[in-house]
């Protein structure tokens, strides 16, 4: 089950839920997952170019229920006359592999994201 609250400079979100179907004897099925993320009202180059920042939170029954913590910082380009949006951001990870064939394995990364909103 998930639930999100929008607001006009911001969303948070959180769903808790359980697999049906597990492929491994050890694997447990609960799951839980928190985010939000927020663009600032400030707006540089004439207002073309604003700023967000994002963080999420998982944590599965598997793991001890240990979290999982991402994160998220850039800037955002609105698209005139529309509601899209280009993001171009750095983001960062900590936590069990958020691919599902790796599971098994915690990893760490940081990256450059290029991002595009629909």
């Amino acid at each position: 089950m998930a639930i999100a609250w929008m607001a006009p400079r911001w969303t948070a979100y959180g769903e808790v839920g359980a697999t049906v179907v597990q492929d491994f004897p050890e694997q447990e099925p609960g799951f839980a997952q928190l985010g939000a993320q927020t663009g600032g009202g400030t707006r540089w180059w004439r207002g073309a170019v604003g700023w967000y920042a994002a963080i999420d939170l998982q944590s599965f029954e598997e793991n001890g229920w240990e979290p999982g913590v991402g994160t998220e910082i850039g800037l955002e380009v609105p698209i005139p006359r529309s509601d899209h949006i280009y993001r171009v951001g750095l983001q960062g990870y900590r936590g069990r592999a958020i691919l599902g064939e790796f599971n098994r394995i915690d990893e760490d990364y940081v990256a450059f994201t290029i991002g595009f909103d629909l």
